[in-house]
């Protein structure tokens, strides 16, 4: 009798356990906040990272992080001089709207996160085409903007 008392108590006190864990919440967009087109995120360590375009912005490229996709902070920018991507116009103040850092790829190998992305210089170019650099840059420490490589082109 006594085992089944403490085998009902016990049972009870899980399930009232576990129904408190299935509780819905409610969280707003943008859970990042701002203006953050063409997020590419992946998972390392419990902790999401996520890369955003900026286009002509500088530094470009932000990297934010989360262990709950819920609460984000600016963890670095891939792009954080003019020197990483080896073109002399890259940070150069421009009224064109068409050109920058467009659609990143953020990935986790080897100890690294990878970051490629398509970088557009304008103005065009005497044939009237942009000049198109696919970008690759890597950091082991996604914490740290310095920490970003140049970019292979």
């Amino acid at each position: 009798m006594r085992a089944s008392i403490a085998f009902a108590a016990f049972v009870a006190a899980t399930a009232s356990k576990a129904a408190a864990h299935l509780q819905n919440s409610t969280y707003y967009n943008p859970v990042v906040p701002g203006w953050h087109s063409d997020p590419s995120c992946t998972f390392v360590d419990d902790t999401f990272f996520c890369a955003f375009s900026t286009f002509l912005v500088a530094p470009g490229l932000p990297i934010y992080a989360s262990k709950d996709l819920i609460n984000w902070r600016l963890a670095s920018h891939g792009w954080s001089r003019p020197d990483q991507i080896g073109l002399p116009n890259a940070a150069r103040d421009v009224d064109w709207q068409q050109g920058g850092f467009f659609a990143p790829n953020l990935r986790y190998h080897d100890g690294r996160l990878w970051l490629t992305c398509t970088f557009v210089e304008v103005p065009w170019n005497a044939s009237g085409e942009a000049t198109l650099l696919g970008t690759v840059q890597s950091t082991s420490d996604p914490f740290d903007s310095a920490a970003w490589s140049d970019a292979i082109t």
